[in-house]
């Protein structure tokens, strides 16, 4: 597939230790081929993470919280740099951002969170704030179980 081609590609090139891709539980099938495509390519990434996008399901269940109370106004902007996808979709307006990052937020004490379902994770290559304390009490207990 000419899609897992590519990302194999910018692997090699940039030699990540995380990737970020869409979840499969997404409505836009577009996104669903991305994320299997990203999972085929970054077999060898120590860590890989799907975020939530506005065409997520409710089915996303997130395990890993990350604190952005301290980016959400750079994260606002960038968004916005897409304004004819802002102007049509109130899913990414900035008060629905806000809000769905202050409804993550409460699960891990962040006032702001963005939300990743984890796919694999290896603790001793996890980037600054993406450390266990962003896990959910459910989430923390299954891995010390586990």
């Amino acid at each position: 597939m000419a899609t897992i081609a590519i990302i194999e590609a910018a692997i090699r090139e940039l030699q990540p230790t995380h990737v970020y891709t869409h979840c499969a539980e997404d409505t836009h099938q577009d996104h669903r081929a991305v994320h299997a495509a990203s999972l085929v390519a970054a077999r060898n990434v120590p860590n890989v993470y799907c975020y939530q996008s506005p065409s997520s399901t409710v089915e996303f269940r997130p395990r890993r919280f990350v604190d952005i109370t301290h980016f959400i106004g750079q994260k606002i902007k960038v968004i916005d740099a897409y304004h004819s996808q802002v102007d049509r979709m109130e899913s990414i307006q900035s008060d629905v951002i806000v809000a769905t990052a202050r409804y993550w937020g409460r699960f891990a004490g962040y006032v702001l969170a963005e939300p990743l379902k984890v796919i694999r994770e290896r603790d001793g290559d996890l980037p600054p704030g993406v450390g266990k304390e962003g896990a959910p009490p459910e989430a923390a207990a299954e891995e010390e179980e586990g």
